[in-house]
């Protein structure tokens, strides 16, 4: 049964293949990003008290804001507890390859 706008009934209104990609590519890249500087050893930093706790506050902020793009854009309804659960599972695994 064909609907106003051309769509049919029972068809799944999710977003497309070429939607999910545009949503989730740059979340996978800067994943990619922080696994290869997790990797690399540490560079200098200026002298300032607890300069690298910044830096990793600003890394792990701007994935919470892709992660949760990237979910919210997709469809997920528990945005939110996803991306907390992707920043968790990331930090664990950066945390296991800087040991």
């Amino acid at each position: 049964m064909e609907l106003p706008g051309g769509e049919r009934a029972g068809q799944d209104k999710g977003p497309g293949v070429a939607s999910r990609i545009r949503y989730w590519a740059p979340t996978v890249v800067y994943i990619v990003l922080i696994m290869v500087m997790a990797a690399r050893p540490a560079p200098k930093l200026p002298h300032v008290k607890h300069i690298d706790k910044y830096f990793h506050s600003l890394a792990y902020g701007v994935l919470a804001i892709l992660s949760y793009r990237s979910f919210a854009g997709t469809g997920f309804r528990c945005a939110v507890v996803m991306t907390l659960g992707l920043g968790i599972l990331v930090g664990l695994a950066d945390e296991g390859s800087s040991s």
